[in-house]
């Protein structure tokens, strides 16, 4: 699953700044898998951004591939901010259903 989080990251470099995208690959590059994620996902949700060619799914799957759904890192309620951001992606009629 490193693999496909990073190809997700890289992919969606330009949603982010410069300071954000070595924050983010700084865990990764550690093997801190699961901070990656996590800082990716929060950096994601406050911009409103959608990572795109990416179904919702291959997020999902990767945060339970990381347990983000049991334990968090930088926010306690990550998961339920990420429920909210799913549901404000497929609201958004230009994503589909």
């Amino acid at each position: 699953m490193e693999t496909e989080l990073l190809n997700i990251i890289n992919d969606c470099e330009e949603c982010f700044d410069r300071e954000t995208m070595n924050e983010v690959m700084h865990f990764y590059n550690h093997g801190e898998f699961e901070m990656a994620l996590e800082g990716f996902l929060i950096e994601m949700i406050n911009r409103k951004k959608y990572p795109p060619n990416y179904p919702i799914s291959y997020i999902f799957n990767l945060c339970y591939y990381y347990k983000i759904d049991k334990e968090s890192v930088f926010d306690s309620d990550i998961w339920n901010k990420l429920l909210i951001w799913k549901d404000e992606y497929y609201a958004d009629s230009s994503h589909g259903i």
